[in-house]
């Protein structure tokens, strides 16, 4: 899945990490076993790429984030 984001970016003129590519395909695992044996650092990385990614515009010219989990890697 992530190496088909990549092609799809590199498509579109992107130049992303493959780590990155990665880590937002932890979308529809976050919760499960799997993601919770990843360590702290990894959760955190991919938090971050998907809050990156996912972020949602406010009124007033803001933008605001709305993380999918907590920094601890628990579901919110």
């Amino acid at each position: 899945m992530a190496n088909s984001l990549k092609i799809y970016g590199q498509s579109k003129g992107y130049d992303i990490s493959d780590e990155y590519y990665n880590d937002i395909v932890w979308i529809g695992l976050i919760g499960t076993s799997t993601y919770n044996t990843l360590s702290t650092v990894k959760k955190t990385a991919i938090n971050q790429a998907l809050q990156d990614e996912f972020a949602v515009p406010l009124g007033g010219g803001t933008k605001g984030v709305y993380p999918i989990s907590n920094p601890d890697g628990t579901c919110k």
